[in-house]
């Protein structure tokens, strides 16, 4: 008789289905964590692309910058603004003189919000050729858009920090 009064009353103790009430809270962190991911994602392939960008700039592969510029990229270089081909035609310039560029990004912030994204960061680089040598940091924004063929960056915005 012990057993069947213990039997009874662990079976109404066990564990009920989930409410419909519980079923939706975890249906919603459900999709909370895959947005999240999402946009870890994004945010990973938003700076991914800019790297690339300065990796194509540093190589001067201006198939590449182009390939990774959106067809309306405007850059706002020091005041001066500048469409996709006059910015190229720029690092055209630097690659007949023999330039060597190196960029180092830091403080890398970006933010995404559906198919747009914005990127901060501060970036301290070397312009060099056989007689000049130049040190320059920058404070630059980019906006992105994502495309067909992934993220594409829209426009570029770079302010020199002048040197003391």
């Amino acid at each position: 008789m012990a057993f069947s009064v213990f039997l009874v009353g662990a079976s109404s103790t066990q564990a009920q289905p989930a409410t419909q009430a519980q079923s939706a809270t975890q249906a919603q962190s459900r999709e909370h964590a895959q947005a999240e991911a999402r946009a870890t994602e994004d945010r990973r392939a938003v700076k991914d692309t800019i790297r690339s960008f300065f990796d194509a700039l540093s190589a001067f592969d201006f198939r590449k910058v182009r390939a990774l510029a959106a067809e309306d990229f405007t850059a706002i270089e020091d005041g001066t603004v500048l469409g996709l081909e006059k910015f190229v035609g720029a690092g055209q310039k630097l690659k007949k003189k023999g330039a060597n560029l190196t960029y180092n990004l830091s403080d890398v912030e970006a933010t995404v919000e559906g198919n747009v994204a914005w990127l901060v960061h501060k970036n301290s680089g070397v312009a060099e050729t056989e007689t000049r040598r130049q040190e320059i940091d920058w404070t630059e924004s980019f906006v992105l858009r994502k495309e067909a063929g992934g993220w594409k960056v829209a426009m570029l915005h770079s302010t020199v920090k002048r040197r003391q």
